[in-house]
């Protein structure tokens, strides 16, 4: 599975969909309207044929990839989670699997059934429906079954569980102290319960549980999955270009020992390059037939979902349940927003997007700088660590005129923070109708 750098399809393309790839991820660089996405996919299968399997991280909230531009209509899977409707979460399944229907796509690589039991979780965090096993387990099932009825497949990640890390896969691999006894004991419902409901995938984690290998390239993990688990379905890698397995030129000899242990699918990552498909090439044509037992298996697997043909259905914006705030603003008010990195799985998506700032700020520094003793000064935030280290560093006057506005709260910041569960368009409108009520134009 690879990834397509900007949004041209590539000369070399034909000619190696002839020799057998099939299957391409899209990423936020490739889409710049839900128009041209439609487009680019059509042109996709037109070059891969009816064989064809187009995957994309649509997870709603802070993960999107078809509203890169502009932040998801879709309130994600904290949001979901923190409002424990599992009707609203089987509609966004259905509602997300029907707009992909219409693009062309049929692999959505999501629901998340990570079940987020690290408060500082860096790259889980509001991805995860919440922190109680049994809770995330219903909402996974309601979404696949709600995702998988429409014809998209969906993709259960990240096995065997990254909910309780501290460091971020796509940066380093982290390492879970009790490896397996302990995910299978704090993650393993969620996976059971999305298996059950039919889920098409499973994607492997980068991580560190104990055995001779990360658990994306355990022969264990495969065997636990089609074994005792009683999966049967495809088994994709994360990405292979992730800091979690070391350098990039790692990638095709760990794509050839992902093929080995039986993956169905290999997720090379964004922008990959043709040297490295052709080396991925050379190094299984030089391995014995034996090796390759898992193959035909795969291929059946492969050919078996790509032959499902996805529903589309007419254009449906999501309206969701207001969660309940307690601010209790005095005007008038300045707003500050905060900017920062995300991280790699969410990209540059824009966070509270629609929400016109006073000031812009990058430093703890600029921000003190912006702050008014004469107002209260509204800050959003991009996340729960850099709110923490700006807002320490504050004065004890300054402090109490902050009223600090966050997507997730997954830190443990003894101040008091308004928590939005993401900054997807949902709760955007929320917060921007709230503040307009109170902001006065003649603040600056």
């Amino acid at each position: 599975m690879i990834g397509i750098q900007g949004q041209q399809i590539p000369s070399w393309l034909p000619e190696l969909s002839a020799r057998g790839l099939k299957s391409v991820c899209i990423y936020g660089e490739n889409v710049d309207s839900e128009e041209q996405l439609t487009g680019f996919v059509s042109e996709l299968r037109e070059v891969l044929g009816p064989e064809a399997i187009i995957a994309i991280d649509e997870e709603g909230g802070e993960v999107t990839r078809v509203d890169y531009r502009s932040g998801s209509r879709f309130a994600g899977n904290g949001y979901l989670g923190r409002l424990g409707d599992p009707e609203i979460t089987a509609r966004d399944g259905r509602l997300i699997a029907e707009l992909l229907a219409r693009l062309g796509v049929n692999l959505n690589l999501a629901p998340v059934a990570d079940v987020n039991i690290e408060p500082t979780n860096p790259v889980i965090g509001i991805r995860s429906f919440g922190a109680d096993q049994e809770m995330v387990a219903k909402h996974t099932a309601e979404f696949v079954t709600a995702h998988e009825g429409v014809g998209v497949g969906t993709t259960l990640k990240h096995f065997p569980g990254h909910g309780n890390t501290v460091s971020d896969s796509h940066t380093s691999l982290p390492k879970i102290t009790g490896g397996l006894k302990e995910l299978m004991a704090t993650q393993f419902k969620p996976f059971e319960s999305g298996i059950a409901a039919g889920a098409s995938a499973v994607m492997l984690a980068h991580l560190d549980i104990g055995l001779a290998a990360p658990s994306s390239l355990s022969q264990e993990v495969v065997n636990l999955l089609r074994g005792p688990m009683g999966f049967q379905g495809l088994i994709i890698t994360d990405a292979l270009d992730m800091g979690a397995l070391g350098h990039r030129s790692q990638l095709p000899s760990n794509a050839i020992r992902a093929m080995l242990i039986g993956v169905d699918l290999i997720c090379l990552g964004p922008r990959t390059t043709l040297e490295e498909i052709l080396e991925i090439e050379t190094l299984a044509e030089n391995l014995r037939v034996a090796e390759l037992q898992n193959s035909d298996e795969s291929l059946q697997r492969i050919k078996h979902f790509a032959n499902r043909v996805p529903r589309g259905a007419k254009e449906v914006m999501p309206h969701y349940p207001q969660l309940e705030t307690d601010v209790d603003f005095v005007t008038p008010i300045r707003i500050i927003r905060f900017l920062g990195e995300s991280n790699a799985a969410i990209g540059e998506v824009p966070w509270y997007g629609e929400i016109v700032a006073d000031y812009e700020v990058r430093t703890p520094e600029e921000l003190s700088e912006r702050l008014s003793l004469e107002t209260q000064n509204v800050v959003l935030f991009r996340n729960a660590r850099q709110m923490e280290e700006a807002l320490s560093r504050l004065t004890e006057e300054l402090l109490e005129t902050v009223v600090p506005f966050v997507p997730d709260l997954s830190t443990q910041w003894a101040g008091k923070a308004h928590v939005t569960y993401g900054s997807a368009r949902p709760q955007t409108k929320v917060l921007r109708a709230l503040l307009q009520e109170r902001r006065h134009s003649n603040v600056k």
